[in-house]
């Protein structure tokens, strides 16, 4: 018989493997449920991860495990066979059976055995997944399984039946491993010559440029084995966004993007309950229900998307949903009501300063307490943990148009480039992360560079007012006279979408500093997000950004419309987007950008006809075309000999004066989409609007834009 520890070994790898053929499968339930087309694929990668647990159990003795994955095997085979179509309750059934395996791993993980605890349900569940394969009535006790797989409390975190030892183990490419063994070796190669050499050998200048290099390459590789790809996090969001839509009587669509961008394995541990609390808020406040979106001109389908890309060293992750936006009259209402501004307080908040309310301890809008949210549990610790990283947390939002939250969070935490500063005989590091540039002021500038507009210090850069914080006297630290020797520096630093310059008297060279956590005292000062150990072996504490900002009451600064900005404004209006295409007189015609929805092509048979004029049913709604070329009649022409033609529609939206709406334009062909400069009207032009796009006249339809379009024609 083998040892325990071997066996212990063997079992740790088996629910490694296992937990990832489960997310695997959940994945791609989720998928074969919106795209029934695409089953062969997908229930050939279900279909192996229920088979690879079956066929090992046997080997490691778990014959409960065995039967359920051996009942799950028999059903997904017949759906592989086509015997089978794929229905909600077979899916739901599937997700049932996914659930169940994965608590018996969890149970095999915390205590070495399969329990037999809830062996009954096992019975039940083995029948069920029988009737859905044979087409027999459930046994009782089984109705709730197919009408909805059984859901954890969804207070509870997503997370939470995840197996601890998926978060204990990485997956690294051998060639990382090879080359890290390499460092490694050149690593302990350098260490020995430098040991045998004396500090003052020719050759030691020389072995420290070489430690330096090795080094650095040895932390590169450590950071490029801890990435993970953010997707490994976004494929849990499918099913739990189709849970709660259920609960929630909401229909969401999720979109990713950015699955393969790298985060260091701590981080998205870190993150991935912010995440799931931001995911779970847009599908219960964020998305209406779809008779509601009806109402409101939308589709009754709801859209989250998720999206992750780097930005300035920092990853952001967006959830961004299309729903109702969130209403300021509503949060500064109930902050009011709670005591959390006073009535003249919240009279003179900005729209940003409002949307700050709701990270707020306590702060809640929702009607009534759900299973979902509604407590006042959440935002606040969104924020704290994301802050706890070193990230920070930003919130956009447009009534009647959605809702995005931004977490921003550093690549790693471990190791970060830095800038040090000095300021009242003290040394500060700056993460380059949040570092824009670096202004020297001279003495003789020192006393007129600083501008005031009110109570705020701004800096003139490039004629744009940049709000200032003195690091000295934030810190209330000893004034050393600085600018009255050598003038001062000016760190151009920008966090949460605000932009300010931090004044210190001297830079000291950029560092790669080791982040170490902060003592209870200093962490709750509020200001620093760790602190570090220079290379000359001080200290020095490593400043928070966002909290230097916030603490110093940094607001975005107006600037006076001078000469200069005028100009700017005139260049922007000028130069616009548009989408330029063709009708049937070849005439060269251009939309706004930002009012065309979607270009589609659409078979001509699908164009029907109401008093003359031509209508589209598209999602749900009925679409009035506008043919004014007359492209339509060109088309069906074409059609007569014999050959399927398909029309190019543009969908448009313009909001108007009532609620948004779409409509349709028939065109020939779309030629491009580029920027383009608008004429002005004189004699020559009449009342046609025109603009130079590559050189080329092109007439622009106004009639589809929001801003001069009084409102939209009905169809007659």
């Amino acid at each position: 018989m083998p040892d325990k520890r071997v066996v212990d070994d063997l079992t740790k790898e088996f629910i490694a493997e296992s937990q990832e053929g489960l997310d695997r499968m959940e994945r791609c339930l989720t998928e074969l449920e919106i795209r029934p087309g695409d089953g062969e694929q997908l229930v050939g990668e279900i279909f192996r991860a229920v088979h690879t647990i079956k066929g090992t159990t046997g080997f490691l003795g778990f014959d409960r495990l065995e039967k359920l994955a051996h009942a799950g095997e028999h059903l997904l085979g017949s759906l592989r066979d086509g015997k089978l179509a794929v229905t909600s309750e077979l899916i739901s059934g599937l997700l049932s059976l996914l659930d169940r395996l994965r608590e018996i791993l969890m149970l095999i993980e915390e205590t070495g055995g399969e329990g037999t605890r809830i062996g009954d349900e096992d019975s039940e569940l083995i029948a069920l997944l029988a009737a859905l394969n044979g087409g027999a009535a459930p046994v009782a006790g089984a109705s709730a399984a197919v009408s909805g797989p059984r859901m954890m409390p969804v207070e509870a975190s997503a997370s939470s039946m995840s197996s601890a030892a998926s978060e204990k183990t990485l997956r690294i490419d051998v060639e990382v491993l090879n080359r890290m063994m390499n460092l490694v070796g050149e690593l302990v190669l350098t260490r020995n010559q430098m040991l045998q050499s004396n500090m003052d050998a020719s050759n030691f200048p020389e072995l420290a440029r070489r430690l330096d290099s090795v080094t650095a390459d040895l932390r590169e590789s450590v950071m490029q084995a801890r990435m993970q790809p953010v997707g490994h996090l976004f494929g849990k969001f499918p099913r739990m966004v189709r849970d709660l839509a259920r609960t929630c009587g909401r229909e969401v669509r999720i979109e990713f993007f950015g699955q393969e961008t790298g985060l260091d394995k701590s981080l998205l541990e870190a993150i991935k309950d912010p995440l799931t609390h931001a995911v779970r808020n847009a599908v219960d406040h964020g998305i209406e229900a779809p008779e509601v979106r009806v109402m409101a001109g939308k589709p009754s389908e709801g859209c989250l998307r998720l999206r992750a890309f780097h930005q300035s060293g920092s990853v952001v992750i967006e959830v961004a949903d299309d729903g109702a936006g969130i209403a300021m009259e509503r949060v500064l209402a109930k902050a009011v009501e709670r005591g959390l501004a006073t009535p003249e307080q919240a009279a003179e908040m900005t729209e940003r300063e409002a949307l700050q309310l709701i990270f707020l301890p306590g702060f809640s809008t929702a009607a009534a307490v759900t299973t979902v949210s509604g407590r006042g549990v959440g935002m606040d610790v969104v924020r704290a943990n994301v802050e706890k990283v070193g990230g920070s947390v930003e919130l956009e939002s447009k009534v009647g148009m959605g809702t995005t939250l931004r977490l921003r969070v550093p690549l790693t935490l471990a190791i970060v480039p830095a800038l040090v500063v000095r300021s009242g005989g003290q040394s500060f590091a700056l993460p380059q992360s949040a570092l824009v540039e670096l202004v020297y002021v001279p003495q003789r500038d020192a006393k007129t560079a600083i501008e005031r507009v009110g109570a705020a210090e701004v800096y003139r850069l490039r004629e744009r007012l940049l709000p200032i914080v003195w690091l000295e006297r934030l810190l209330e630290l000893e004034k050393r006279n600085a600018a009255e020797s050598h003038g001062f520096y000016l760190a151009v630093l920008e966090a949460e979408g605000c932009r300010y310059g931090l004044v210190v008297d001297d830079l000291l060279a950029p560092e790669e500093i080791v982040v170490k956590p902060l003592s209870a005292v200093l962490r709750e000062i509020g200001l620093f997000s760790g602190a570090t150990v220079l290379g000359n072996g001080t200290l020095a504490l490593i400043l928070d950004i966002g909290a230097t900002a916030a603490r110093a009451g940094v607001k975005p600064v107006e600037e006076e419309r001078d000469a200069v900005e005028m100009e700017e404004k005139i260049e922007q209006e000028a130069e616009v987007s548009l989408l330029v295409f063709e009708d049937r007189a070849r005439e060269r015609t251009a939309l706004p950008l930002d009012v065309v929805e979607r270009i589609e092509s659409v078979p001509l048979t699908q164009i029907e006809y109401a008093g003359g004029r031509p209508l589209l049913q598209y999602r749900g709604e009925l679409l009035p075309l506008r043919d004014e070329g007359r492209v339509l009649m060109e088309l069906e022409a074409e059609q007569e000999g014999g050959e399927e033609v398909t029309a190019t529609v543009l969908i448009c939206r313009s909001s108007g004066k009532g609620a948004a709406r779409r409509t349709g334009m028939v065109v020939r062909r779309v030629l491009d989409v580029s920027g383009g400069t608008l004429l002005e009207k004189d004699d020559g032009t009449g009342e046609l609007e025109l603009a130079l796009v590559k050189e080329k006249l092109t007439t622009i339809h106004r009639e589809f834009d929001a801003k001069s379009a009084p409102e939209w024609k009905e169809v007659a």
